[in-house]
């Protein structure tokens, strides 16, 4: 639980580093020519696939070589990483779930996300996505590894679009809320997920009015979770943390049915 490695992998090869501070990774391979540990036969794999000049004696990057921008502009992930790693250096020294969980939401700094993804430019597509028909958030994750091994370990989950959502905390070893088990194809109202899909279509239409009151409620929630998910794991057992996250999860449906009452689906 005290190190982290940044690791690519492309079909059975494979490249790391380890982590000495901060790092991040996007929708590309973050990893160049500063890997620490190549698979045995990987630069002979992108030779022989045309990636990589058989004559270069250059340090074999790996980005350079597997890095496919063909079908998706570079702009699309690469200003989504250029944006994580401003924001960890800006937290520099004070990472936690808070700064990931505002991370996570975040729309260049902005209330609202661009609506003008004409261009791609990296700007127009932000961390928490809302970039139809290229894509959308549909779920964040976050795990802080204690450092004591004894104590379990505790995610944090969002369902939908994190800026309008929760971050449910979950011990991994307790059961999970039943609406968050819950999704198909078609939307369900026993859905967590089609819950908070509707909350994020309901904001997009007024960002300017509907979110920042939203958002109060929302980080209330929040707040009052990771208490109760803390005096859960100093209590010790799952069943208790499993009751916290049920709760926080429950007060999260309840705000959504009394935002969107009235609404159509």
């Amino acid at each position: 639980r005290s190190s982290a490695y940044v690791l690519e992998t492309c079909n059975r090869h494979w490249a790391w580093r380890r982590v000495d501070e901060l790092a991040s990774l996007s929708n590309h391979v973050t990893l160049g020519s500063d890997w620490q540990m190549l698979s045995e036969g990987f630069v002979e794999h992108a030779v022989a696939r045309g990636w990589w000049p058989a004559a270069s004696r250059d340090r074999f990057d790996v980005a350079a070589a597997c890095r496919d921008s063909s079908l998706v502009p570079p702009s699309i992930s690469s200003g989504r990483h250029g944006r994580t790693c401003e924001l960890l250096d800006r937290d520099r020294g004070h990472v936690d779930v808070a700064t990931l969980r505002a991370a996570l939401r975040d729309h260049y700094g902005q209330l609202a996300p661009s609506v003008d993804i004409s261009g791609l430019r990296p700007e127009d597509v932000s961390v928490c996505m809302h970039a139809e028909p290229v894509g959308t958030t549909t779920a964040s994750l976050i795990v802080a590894p204690p450092p004591d091994e004894v104590e379990p370990l505790v995610a944090w989950a969002s369902l939908g679009s994190p800026c309008c959502s929760v971050f449910v905390p979950l011990r991994l070893d307790a059961e999970l809320p039943a609406s968050m088990t819950v999704g198909a194809d078609t939307p369900a109202a026993d859905s967590l997920w089609w819950q908070c899909k509707r909350l994020v279509r309901w904001v997009e239409k007024d960002w300017a009015t509907r979110l920042s009151p939203l958002r109060t409620e929302l980080d209330a929630i929040e707040e009052e979770a990771g208490q109760a998910m803390s005096a859960a794991i100093a209590q010790g057992d799952a069943e208790t943390a499993a009751r916290a996250s049920a709760a926080t999860v429950a007060a999260l449906e309840r705000v959504i049915a009394a935002t969107l009452a009235g609404e159509s689906e």
